[in-house]
């Protein structure tokens, strides 16, 4: 058992180590159950894994696939570091352990579009997920996401995005197959919502997603 991930005889279903790099590695396992009684069990543990790693791993899978894209065209900065676990019937809960982004940003050099200032920090202690700070200016658009999840499976969660551009992430992050294939001209996100409820009641969330008086697409 790695001593990286300390959670792995919790789970039987489904494990994996994804070396990024040499010396960046994540671990994962986990245990899904769907149906009248559902189960979600999963851990992740990593060291610092920086996002530039990432898309040099991602640029070798699409290569190898012999999928055209972008990808030597991107800067990326920040790392993530995930050490944690979350065991849910989704009327309850218990976890521990963080995630954490830092200093992030993915742009593409062409023409200055991508995500930037990304930030996140994501508590899993005390068996209750908070949400402290997760934001990110993308094509200069503000993004931000909060809130909690408790104990007892009931999440207040509180997202805002402001006039994204979808077409313009699109033209820089899509693979060239893809753009060649369909044009996306004119698409714009915004929202502000606040969904409250139990995790157990996936579909009501849905819904209210779906239907939420500051969700619009144009």
């Amino acid at each position: 058992r790695s001593t990286l991930f300390p959670y792995t005889t919790l789970f039987r279903s489904a494990s994996s180590n994804i070396f990024v790099k040499n010396d960046e590695k994540l671990d994962i396992a986990g245990f899904v159950q769907i149906g009248k009684h559902p189960r979600l069990k999963t851990a992740l543990a990593s060291n610092d894994i920086h996002f530039r790693n990432i898309l040099d791993l991602l640029e070798g899978l699409l290569d190898s696939l012999n999928i055209q894209n972008d990808i030597p065209q991107i800067n990326a900065t920040g790392y993530l570091n995930a050490n944690a676990m979350i065991d849910t019937d989704f009327k309850k809960m218990t976890s521990q352990g963080s995630i954490l982004i830092k200093d992030g940003s993915v742009v593409n050099k062409k023409n200055n579009i991508g995500v930037k200032d990304i930030v996140a920090n994501i508590i899993f202690d005390n068996n209750a997920i908070n949400i402290k700070d997760a934001n990110a200016t993308i094509n200069g658009s503000k993004v931000a996401l909060s809130g909690n999840i408790d104990n007892t499976s009931y999440a207040d969660i509180k997202l805002s995005v402001n006039n994204l551009s979808i077409p313009a992430l699109y033209s820089a992050f899509a693979p060239n197959d893809l753009k060649r294939a369909y044009k996306l001209n004119s698409l714009n996100l915004y929202a502000d919502m606040n969904l409250k409820g139990k995790l157990d009641k996936l579909s009501a969330i849905a819904k209210a997603i779906a239907e939420a008086p500051y969700l619009s697409l144009s």
